[in-house]
This record gives structure tokens, sequence and C-alpha cells, in this order.
């Protein structure tokens, strides 16, 4: 949309877009009306796709390793079957954004798109080489390397995206393509990873990690979104990518997700690498309790990090267009971070 004013949620205002953000400049406008009332309801999300795409790819992958749990399951088809049900997962998840955001109204959506994918590919790469190294190489415990993945899988993931901002820049500097960058990146990597898990060989595993990993890798594209939306968010006001705020949202993306990975080396799975030596349960029901269990922190993980990202910038990049029809947690407050130094806040 072209830079302008335009109302943004309050009654009697309008704030400055440049066609990327809002720059948190806001004059009066008496023309502008309130917008209709938002109607709460806590069975919304019932009818919305983002839910039943989700929830269908979970439920694949839940019964598809309940069905291969007795027979061999290994090799490269099931990897890549359990990968793109698992990612199925995590993008269907993020679908959630989309009507937010309006993301088919980026220019180049299906190039960014591509983009997304390469990023993930790439991600995925780069972390199991630095997290191989460690672990085997320089004798890091597993446990110990759970609470790194963190830092590295995050750094990884915004890895091409930042590349594309550096020397690409054009479409690639927006926000809104940042954030849906990630998103792709994200899903990407927590399909291979899931996939990983579940085809991990011990015994009574694959029904374990096929009803946990889909709703922990989901936390995946949400970890790097809190992280890309800062990052884009200040440096599309600053006009640099290295600025505080997208630290403060790498550290938060970081943190939350070594603490995810982290609680879990207190469980079996997290004793020891279950990717490498597999994992194994006495029963199919030893099994359902354990992914059971990771589904329960994955949730508690999700809620949290849904609501950072949210609240810190996600919202902050929402278009003009979008405004009337999103709820109103999901229209931008005018945050004043990362504002250039000539900027007044009338």
């Amino acid at each position: 949309m072209s830079e302008g004013w335009y109302p943004y949620g309050v009654a009697g205002q309008q704030a400055q877009w440049d066609g990327r953000v809002w720059t948190s400049q806001v004059r009066p406008d008496p023309t502008v009306a309130a917008p209709p009332p938002w109607h709460r309801n806590p069975l919304r999300f019932l009818g919305h796709l983002w839910f039943w795409v989700f929830l269908g790819f979970w439920a694949a992958t839940a019964l598809l390793g309940l069905a291969v749990n007795s027979i061999n399951h290994s090799g490269l088809a099931w990897a890549a079957v359990f990968a793109l049900l698992v990612f199925g997962a995590c993008f269907g998840f993020t679908l959630i954004y989309w009507p937010h955001m309006q993301f088919r109204q980026l220019p180049d959506l299906r190039n960014v798109l591509v983009w997304g994918l390469v990023s993930g590919v790439v991600a995925i790469t780069v972390a199991i080489s630095i997290e191989g190294y460690l672990e085997p190489d320089l004798k890091v415990p597993f446990a110990a390397d759970l609470w790194l993945s963190g830092v590295i899988e995050e750094t990884s993931k915004l890895l091409v995206p930042v590349l594309l901002w550096v020397f690409a820049k054009g479409t690639f500097r927006d926000p809104r393509v940042g954030f849906l960058l990630v998103l792709v990146s994200g899903s990407v990597f927590g399909g291979v990873e899931g996939a990983q898990y579940i085809l991990g060989t011990g015994e009574n595993a694959a029904p374990a990690m096929a009803l946990g990993r889909p709703i922990a890798e989901v936390t995946h594209p949400i970890w790097t979104s809190i992280a890309a939306t800062m990052i884009w968010f200040a440096a599309a006001r600053l006009g640099r990518l290295v600025t505080w705020v997208g630290f403060v949202g790498w550290a938060m993306a970081a943190g939350l997700h070594s603490m995810h990975d982290g609680l879990g080396s207190f469980s079996q799975s997290g004793s020891k690498n279950t990717i490498a030596s597999g994992l194994d349960f006495a029963t199919v029901g030893d099994a359902l309790r354990e992914g059971a269990g990771l589904v329960a922190i994955s949730v508690v993980f999700l809620i949290m990090s849904f609501y950072v990202l949210k609240y810190f910038a996600a919202r902050e990049l929402v278009p003009p267009t979008a405004i009337e029809t999103n709820p109103p947690h999901w229209r931008p407050r005018m945050v004043h971070w990362a504002m250039p130094k000539d900027s007044s806040r009338a």
C-alpha cells in the first residue's frame, strides 16, 4: 500500500504509513470513526483455515507414526513423507498470520515463498553441521547441546533472510517480507527436524515422536518470527540492519527456544541424542505418554511465543488495509522503538 496517512484503529486519529511500516507519527482527524465493535468468540478458530490445515497434518503424522511402528520405516522415502507432514503442520499453523498481515498483497509473493524454502534448507543444514560437531567432536554433552540450540538454530534460520536484506535489498527489506520469509524457513526447519526425531531407531519411538514433534516444531517459525519482525521493523525505521531492538528480538527468540529444548534435557528423551542413538519405550502406551508430555510443554511455549511475537512487533507491521478486519489486539500501538533521532512524537 502506498505511503500516506491512514486510520489505525483509534477514533479521531490517523497515523503515517511509509509504505512498509508505521512511523508512529499520528495526527487528529475528526472524520475518522471508530472501527466496528469486535465481538470475542473463544471458538472463532474453528472457522479458520489455519486450524484445520494444522490439525489435519498433525493427525496424519500421529496416525502414520502408529501405523509404521511395527514395520521398517527407515529410509529416505519415509523421511520425505514425515518431513512433508510435519512441514504441513508447521506451515498450516502459520496461516493464522496471513489475513492479519495481508501477505497476499506483497509483490513477488511467489519469489518470497521460494526463498523461504531455500532459507529453511540452508538453516537446517547449517544447524545440523554445527550441532553435530559440538557433541561428537567437541564432546559437548547432549543436554548442554539442547541449551545451546536456541542460539544456533535461530541464527541459522535468519542467515539467508539477513543476506537477502543486505544484498538483494528492494522487496526483501519490507518487514512483512522478512516475517513471511522466516515463517516459511522455520516451517521447513521444523519439518526436517521433526522427521529426524520420528525416524529414530528406538523401540516404539515413532508413536511418541509422531504425536509430539509436530507441536514442538510449530514453535520454530514462531520463535524466528519474534526476531525477524523486530529486526526488520527497526531496520525499516532506522535504515540499518543492526539495532538494539533487533538484538533484543533475537535474544528473546533464542532464549525461549533454548529454554524449551533445555527443559527437555530433564526427560528421558533429552538424556541422549535420540536422533543418533534412538529412544526405547517398553510399550506403545509409554511412548504415547512421552509424546503427550512433549505436547504439553510445547503448547505452553507456543502460547507464550505467540503472544510475545504479537505484542512486541508483529502487530506494528499490520498494513492499513487490515486495520478494520483485525481484532483490536492485532492493530498497531504506534510504539516509539527504533525512532530516528530527528523524529518527533507529535
